[in-house]
């Protein structure tokens, strides 16, 4: 969110990469303007899908993440269901 040219960024790390290595492209979406120094982006998950694609990389978009709750959705990404976490920790 604070880069004024994010296209030319997601660039930049693709080509650094090896072959096979992964990418955790974490940002808010809601957030209050807050420049340090500078504030530019929020990204939707169609968004990151199109900055991260046009780069070169492959995104699964099963894999991605979203909705305000990343530690629930990391979960049920890596396999564990609703009924793997108690009522207090749903809300």
């Amino acid at each position: 969110e604070h880069l004024n040219e994010p296209f030319q960024a997601a660039k930049a790390v693709f080509d650094a990469m090896h072959p096979g290595g992964i990418v955790l492209f974490a940002v808010p979406f809601v957030a209050q303007y807050h420049g340090a120094p500078y504030d530019f982006y929020r990204y939707t998950k169609g968004g990151v899908f199109h900055v991260l694609t046009r780069a070169g990389f492959c995104v699964s978009k099963s894999a991605m993440a979203g909705g305000g709750d990343y530690i629930y959705a990391m979960s049920l990404n890596a396999g564990y269901g609703a009924g793997d976490f108690s009522p207090e920790e749903l809300n």
